[in-house]
């Protein structure tokens, strides 16, 4: 079993470029900010999304000018060091970052090049060393990306209106290169910035911003490529920004332009999405990201304007959300990205 440890949110507002650090009772949900929090990042100007390694030993944060910083998390504290040779480079304009399931490769999603770079992550130091052939074309404006749980595939989210998709691709095990899955990409409606995989690795789903909506499929476990659910689309409420599933696959939360989290019941055996009575649940001004905790027992949903991130208590039966005591807790201005590092009890 997962229990919370240490959260860990990406601040992006004019002048603010840091990030915030807390440790999680792992009892309420609370935070509490760790010692030197919050942490400037020095040229990646404008912190845009955060990544943790399985392990929670390594931090990826992409930013500003074309970089890729890297971070040693100090179990015990959840303490925050640079690590040797960060910030890395990237392709221009990254925005997104993820880490496959086995921690050892790391992916940027850069808006400006329609492409994805890919790097090798040095176990011991978390030191980046860029993958060969990378960076990898993929559709217009990716905005988002993941692995599923198993590492073997790598999905990114296209924004791009003319043409919006996922990307999906085979990651070789021993080298981390991409390899484009059949059929992919594959086609989602307008705007895609988000996209999450379950952790069965059966089903992902997208949040699609100008739609309204997000879109759902089914993954083929032999080729990683997508087929759309019966129930194609789900309502996510306006102007969706991130989806997320939690960690045992029974809820999916979004956040949205009502300055809410929407929540949504999975099926388990056909992956489509019913709401949750009293969805959404209000969160921050112009909620960004959100995430569940390891142990599927809190939700946090930073929010860009406000500048704080709201803290709730899930509940395991119906998936609704209330919200913990002391929530929200402050942020930094421009809150874009939260994550969640945990323990195994």
């Amino acid at each position: 079993m997962r229990t919370p440890k240490s959260a860990y949110l990406a601040n992006a507002g004019l002048a603010v470029n840091n990030i915030s650090a807390y440790n999680v009772d792992p009892a309420t949900g609370a935070l509490t900010p760790v010692t030197g929090s919050p942490y400037t990042l020095g040229r990646s100007a404008g912190p845009s999304w955060l990544a943790v390694d399985p392990g929670g030993k390594f931090a990826y944060v992409t930013g500003g000018f074309n970089s890729l910083t890297v971070y040693k998390i100090d179990l015990t504290t959840g303490v925050l060091t640079s690590v040797f040779g960060s910030p890395f480079s990237t392709g221009n304009n990254p925005f997104a970052v993820a880490v496959d399931a086995s921690g050892r490769f790391v992916y940027a999603a850069n808006q400006q090049d329609n492409t994805v770079s890919g790097y090798r992550v040095d176990p011991n130091t978390g030191g980046l060393t860029p993958i060969n052939n990378s960076p990898f074309p993929t559709g217009t404006n990716p905005q988002s990306l993941t692995s599923d749980p198993t590492g073997r595939y790598l999905y990114v989210g296209n924004f791009g209106l003319s043409g919006s998709s996922v990307s999906a691709y085979l990651i070789d095990p021993l080298t981390g290169i991409l390899i484009p899955v059949t059929g992919s990409p594959f086609t989602t409606d307008a705007g895609t910035h988000s996209v999450a995989v379950d952790p069965s690795g059966k089903f992902l789903y997208t949040a699609n911003n100008p739609s309204n909506d997000g879109s759902a499929f089914m993954i083929d476990a032999a080729s990683g490529a997508l087929t759309p659910l019966p129930a194609t689309t789900f309502p996510t409420g306006p102007l969706p920004f991130s989806v997320t599933v939690e960690p045992l696959g029974r809820f999916v939360y979004d956040t949205n332009g009502l300055n809410g989290v929407s929540a949504f019941t999975v099926d388990p055996t056909t992956g489509i999405l019913t709401l949750v009575q009293g969805s959404p649940f209000l969160a921050g001004t112009n909620p960004t990201n959100v995430t569940v905790d390891p142990s599927g027992k809190f939700v946090y949903v930073t929010a860009q304007t406000s500048g704080n991130v709201s803290a709730y208590a899930l509940d395991p039966i119906t998936g609704a959300l209330a919200s913990i005591l002391g929530s929200p807790f402050p942020a930094g201005r421009g809150a874009t990205s939260v994550v969640i590092t945990g323990t195994i009890q």
